[in-house]
């Protein structure tokens, strides 16, 4: 938590800017089906990161079994909303060390899409990079994979936190994979870079950047104790980063896709304005290796969580419960319900509400990061309006009929 002046924290809206323009969509009554699971393959990560925000809530397990998998995996078909493309995630601990059972995986979602008539599988794998090898890297470059590799910028601040079991660096191999990625899988690879205090975003972003990474993520961090280290002078140096990007942006310069700034850009103009960050506890679920089903693949291993197993129907009561409290809407939050920026961001993460105890608010640190996103994701769209409507549009989502 921090308490800043506005001119850092966007606590007040840009000017010409009226949030009750972007109307929320109402509830729906509807059924919520399913359409995305996780799988926490390996239950297990190969490094000890410094700040690892699953640390406190991973305590080690043993790997799924074939058998969990089948299941699982049959529970996500069985439950498949009818239009839905069939899609797993694997990002708890770290999947390749379960690099068998990620093949299996694959080989049995292809097949049970054959069966169902559906289309093909989707697969999004987030990995460390640092196990990658050439069979791994064969399954990888088929279509079906996204792969989203975790670099927090250049080696010397990389290695000041992403560290293996000894206590060595790892940026050599997740480098390495990035660029292997690259050849292999062209724009399906993506990057996530945790800042910490000190870190120039700047420097990580174009780091990143030029490894060719389509899309770049930049969150604060949010394990440990290092929210708690976050002067003015890294809010003035983030807001400074984003609003030189937007900046680029409006003169045409290319740039790499900064993911949650050009998340917002629709969102501005209307569009994809939803009542929750994603859809867990809804559309989207996760499995651990025993089989327990969790609304977030960082819920995983954690009973007060637990809303059913794989091998029977999910447990309405648990479900409804989440939904109410840690899961609950924007609408249902008082500080989201005054914030101007509630439209834009579409809420706080549910893992950080929930296991971390990290509520929104005006002194917030993600909701900090969150406010200056929407700022200058505002501000580019007032100024696209004016100079450049025809370019604007190239921003909106290219499937309209999800989000009218």
């Amino acid at each position: 938590m921090l308490e800043n002046p506005d001119s850092v924290t966007c606590l007040h809206s840009p000017k010409d800017f009226n949030p009750a323009d972007l109307s929320l969509p109402r509830l729906k009554a509807k059924k919520w089906e399913v359409c995305s699971l996780a799988l926490d393959l390996s239950g297990q990560c190969n490094l000890r990161c410094s700040y690892c925000a699953e640390a406190a809530t991973m305590p080690r397990r043993e790997p799924m079994t074939a058998e969990v998998l089948r299941r699982a995996l049959l529970f996500l078909y069985q439950n498949l909303a009818a239009d839905a493309v069939p899609t797993l995630r694997f990002g708890s601990g770290e999947p390749l060390l379960a690099a068998t059972l990620l093949e299996q995986c694959a080989v049995e979602a292809q097949r049970l899409s054959g069966k169902y008539q559906l289309a093909p599988p989707q697969f999004f794998l987030t990995t460390n990079g640092t196990l990658l090898n050439q069979k791994i890297l064969r399954l990888l470059s088929t279509p079906s994979w996204h792969v989203k590799v975790s670099l927090d910028g250049p080696p010397h601040i990389h290695d000041a936190y992403r560290k293996d079991r000894k206590g060595r660096g790892t940026s050599h191999k997740a480098i390495d994979a990035v660029k292997r990625l690259f050849e292999a899988i062209g724009e399906r690879l993506s990057i996530t870079a945790v800042l910490s205090p000190g870190t120039d975003p700047a420097e990580v972003f174009e780091f990143c950047e030029s490894l060719q990474a389509a899309q770049i993520e930049l969150l604060p961090v949010a394990g440990g104790e290092e929210g708690a280290s976050f002067k003015h002078e890294d809010l003035r140096r983030y807001r400074s980063f984003v609003a030189g990007y937007a900046s680029d942006l409006v003169c045409g310069r290319k740039r790499a896709v900064l993911s949650r700034f050009c998340n917002m850009l629709p969102r501005a103009m209307g569009f994809a304005v939803q009542l929750y960050r994603c859809g867990a506890g809804r559309s989207f679920y996760a499995a651990g290796p025993d089989g327990l089903l969790y609304p977030c693949f960082r819920m995983i291993g954690l009973p007060g969580f637990a809303v059913g197993s794989v091998c029977k129907p999910i447990d309405k009561s648990a479900l409804s419960h989440f939904r109410r409290t840690t899961g609950r809407s924007i609408t249902k939050r008082s500080a989201c319900r005054t914030c101007w920026a509630r439209a834009l961001c579409n809420g706080p993460c549910f893992a950080l509400t929930g296991l971390m105890n990290m509520e929104p608010g005006s002194a917030s640190l993600q909701c900090i990061y969150s406010r200056i996103d929407a700022t200058e994701a505002v501000k580019l769209v007032s100024t696209l309006q004016r100079s450049d409507p025809a370019r604007l549009l190239t921003y909106l989502p290219t499937d309209l009929s999800s989000v009218i």
